[in-house]
Order: C-alpha cells, then structure tokens, then sequence
C-alpha cells in the first residue's frame, strides 16, 4: 500500500465529503459507533475554508483519498460554538512538555479528522498529524489543540497515540468531549 498526504485540492472536496457523510454518528447504526465516528458534518465550502485558513490534509492511496483532518487557527475556530468555549479556556489548560500557557495567537486547532473504514490501523493518522503538524509550525503555532466525543473511545485512543494528551473537558449539546492538546 502507497500512501501519501498532502494538502487538499479542489478535487478532494467531494471524496472528503463521502468520507465525512459515511463515518457520521448520524448515519451510523449503534454497533457501527464503536469503531469511531464524526460529531459534526461540515460543508464543502468550510472545508474550503479551513483549507484556506491553515490546511485540510488528505491521504491518498495512489489517487483515491482514503482519509483527511483538518488543521486550522485558534481564531478561526471562534466560530464553531464548542471550540468557541475550548478557546475561551486555553489559559486553563496545562500542556505536557511546556512552561508555556497556550494563547490563541499561538495555537491551531485540529479536526475534524477522519479515516475510511478500510484504511483504519494503517497508521494513516500519524501521517496526516505529522504533515498538518509542519503546516502549523510553518505558520508561527506553538500548541494544537482538538476534542472528541467521551463517547468515541475509539478515536480518542488513537489521538491519545499521537503527541496529544488529555487537559481537560467541555459539554456541548449535553454531550461530554474530552479536550486535548499538544506542544508543536
């Protein structure tokens, strides 16, 4: 299998739109949601935006996209209400590895993310972390944060894997995440 990431063309938008529709809690039956899901559906013209913003990354076996995540700015994401308050927060939240207090100047948000059924346990999200990682780097960003379901242990182990480490939790829509952050 020959894997490789990128940045997003435009010609990405609709395979990363089957991606998200296919793995969304909503469409999934319950024994489907024990193998990860998506909270939230985004827009093609969102994912444009986060694409313009910092960067969607995309994995490719040969030409067919298999997965994305999403890598954007703190101030960006105001506009999302459930990372509006993750924002709101971030001087709260003790970073491993640091002395530093992340700042919303200073920090990019990740997610969503995701990975077609198929191509899961392939250590495609380590890839696609790493890429987005040089991305945020490049563009001046010390911390990255994200949140996933409590509920979705699946990826929250996998993320878990990653460089990221639990720092605190929020409750949107009555359902618990649990936030989680790294030092870049």
């Amino acid at each position: 299998m020959n894997i490789t990431t990128a940045t997003m063309l435009e010609s990405d938008l609709l395979p990363i739109s089957t991606i998200q529709s296919e793995n969304l809690r909503e469409n999934l039956a319950s024994d489907q949601l024990e193998d990860g899901y998506l909270s939230i559906a985004f827009s093609e013209n969102e994912f444009k935006s986060f694409n313009g913003d910092l960067g969607v990354v995309v994995a490719r076996e040969q030409d067919k996209v298999v997965a994305f995540s999403c890598f954007s700015s703190a101030a960006f994401n105001k506009q999302f209400p459930i990372i509006g308050q993750i924002i709101a927060n971030l001087s709260s939240y003790i970073i491993p590895g640091t002395e530093q207090q992340p700042a919303e100047a200073k920090t990019c948000v990740y997610g969503p993310a995701c990975i077609a059924a198929d191509f899961r346990g392939q250590n495609i999200l380590a890839r696609m972390f790493s890429y987005g990682e040089k991305l945020a780097k490049n563009a001046g960003f010390f911390f990255c944060v994200s949140f996933i379901s409590l509920e979705n242990q699946r990826s929250l182990k996998a993320h878990l894997k990653l460089p990221f480490q639990k720092v605190g939790q929020v409750t949107y829509n009555d359902n618990q995440y649990i936030v989680i952050a790294c030092k870049l």
